[in-house]
């Protein structure tokens, strides 16, 4: 799922590329960020899309999830992985990056550097992304995007966020 659009349009995404296709459709790792979310998601599933589909998903049963570090728009990958480093160094790709952290509200302090590329950054392997952006005192979308360029965008990170009510057991395994 092209998560960047939202997860539920997302997920509208995904069942009508299978509705077309005439394939069944399984979401790996399906998760609401809130309870609100999360009841819009089940609503969506339960009233449209296994209407359309042979729908299936999975959920995380544990609430950390892992990511790799690049919240920028789509446009940045128009031109395939090796034209993204320059577009890290335009000041209006930064904004747009710092836009993307702002628009998905992440908690720097609630989200850990998980592995480096480079043995040199391999020393902030652990690290919150609160504390290494401090350590550089630069703003967040700086030291981030600095990061990625020096990492070859290879940073991947564990996300501490969300709300573990919203694990297990208040979703289904598998929509019928």
């Amino acid at each position: 799922m092209r998560y960047k659009k939202g997860i539920l349009p997302a997920l509208r995404e995904a069942v009508e590329i299978g509705r077309r296709a005439g394939v069944a459709v399984h979401i790996s790792h399906l998760k609401g960020h809130d309870a609100n979310e999360a009841e819009q998601i089940l609503g969506y599933i339960d009233k449209t899309a296994r209407h359309e589909v042979d729908l299936s998903f999975d959920v995380y049963p544990y609430q950390p999830a892992r990511r790799c570090l690049l919240s920028a728009s789509d446009e940045i990958w128009e031109d395939g992985p090796l034209a993204v480093l320059p577009k890290l160094l335009d000041p209006a790709m930064r904004a747009r990056f710092a836009a993307g952290l702002e628009a998905y509200d992440l908690e720097l302090d609630k989200i850990h550097i998980a592995w480096t590329l480079s043995k040199e950054n391999a020393r902030h392997q652990g690290k919150l992304l609160s504390d290494y952006v401090a350590e550089t005192d630069l703003s967040p979308e700086e030291a981030l995007c600095n990061l990625l360029i020096e990492e070859r965008l290879a940073v991947l990170l564990v996300f501490n966020q969300g709300d573990d009510r919203l694990v297990i057991p208040s979703w289904p395994m598998i929509c019928i």
